[in-house]
């Protein structure tokens, strides 16, 4: 505040008058902007490590819906579907069992499944033999080429494991299948 004197106004009797300064000190706004840049900082690490987890679940997500959809196609067109997964890759088959020339045929159209995010892959098909799962006309899982055996469940749990991560976020996700009955089901 700056005192400006009695006779400030110009009126015959003398008051006093303080007149107020208004702004920010310059460490006021300083400190200001550096709160803004930690807060904005803090957002966008959030944002894009949060990103990564996002793609891993999706990824999750898309694996066990895609089993479920081969096992529903098997039981639906009363005929074995398969998945053929590669370790280390964003992207497997959906193969159908073709009858008349007793061999897999890929799958492809609106069936088709989509590759993975980028960012994630297939770490390992754990317990299903040369890493394809495939179901019979009544929903039951199998494993193996060709006609395949049996899933007995020989990974942790007496379940078979598909597990997928992520680069990005060093985390995994995975798709656990169960022997017989071929329930899908995902383990955060």
């Amino acid at each position: 505040m700056i005192f400006l004197g009695p006779y400030a106004l110009g009126a015959g009797e003398p008051r006093l008058r303080f007149c107020t300064l208004k702004g920010f000190t310059l460490v006021e706004v300083l400190v200001t902007l550096g709160l803004l840049l930690a807060i904005a900082l803090i957002a966008v690490f959030t944002f894009f490590s949060s990103s990564s987890v996002t793609q891993l679940r999706a990824a999750v997500e898309q694996v066990a819906g895609d089993v479920r959809m081969a096992q529903d196609l098997a039981v639906s067109e009363r005929t074995r579907y398969s998945i053929q997964f590669t370790a280390g890759s964003p992207s497997y088959t959906l193969q159908k069992w073709d009858t008349a020339t007793s061999a897999w045929i890929a799958v492809s159209g609106t069936e088709a499944p989509p590759s993975l995010p980028s960012s994630t892959a297939v770490q390992s098909v754990a317990d299903i033999t040369a890493g394809i799962l495939s179901f019979d006309s009544m929903g039951a899982p199998y494993e193996g080429a060709g006609t395949g055996t049996p899933l007995v469940g020989t990974g942790a749990g007496g379940l078979d494991h598909i597990i997928i991560s992520s680069g990005k976020a060093g985390r995994t996700g995975e798709v656990t299948i169960t022997p017989g009955t071929g329930m899908v089901e995902i383990n955060r």
